[in-house]
């Protein structure tokens, strides 16, 4: 088989793909699940603002509607016995219906990594201020966490558009 056979094959191929190829074994980006669509607040515990607001559209990208300072979607996670922290991307998807995945961003070290967070409780709880979510993995890794100040950071499921 000539390259040129090759390369008309995998065009072809790519053509009806819809232009994309995923390699086997490779996760689907393309997955988002519908508990995760919505607007969502972000908070550390502290005396001032250090809350977001975002929306995760159906589109997979991160809309933010409203920005603290200090707040989590600069430090959602950090390297246990280090100093590397990373931040909320652009981009989302979701792995199953318990797991959120901001897509990679660059973390304090300069790496881009997806940051999961895992949802251990039914999409019922998703607005609840006590929701229960926890940092699974970072760049595929474990031994990382929620950032803290004054206690992790908050997540919940707006119940107004924009959370406010």
């Amino acid at each position: 088989m000539t390259t040129r056979t090759m390369l008309v094959g995998i065009s072809l191929l790519a053509a009806a793909c819809g232009g994309e190829i995923e390699r086997e074994g490779a996760p689907s980006t393309s997955q988002r699940a519908d508990r995760f669509v919505a607007d969502w607040d972000i908070s550390f515990n502290t005396n001032r603002d250090s809350s977001a607001s975002f929306t995760l559209t159906a589109a997979g990208d991160v809309v933010i509607l409203r920005r603290g300072d200090g707040t989590p979607l600069e430090t959602i996670a950090i390297k246990l016995g280090s100093k590397v922290t990373c931040a909320v991307g652009a981009r989302w998807h979701s792995d199953g219906s318990s797991v959120l995945v901001f897509e990679s961003a660059p973390c304090s070290d300069g790496t881009a990594r997806d940051v999961e967070v895992s949802f251990p409780v039914d999409a019922s709880m998703n607005s609840a201020y006590d929701l229960r979510v926890e940092v699974t993995s970072v760049g595929g890794e474990s031994g990382w966490r929620a950032t803290e100040f004054n206690g992790p950071w908050v997540l919940h499921r707006c119940t107004r558009a924009g959370c406010r």
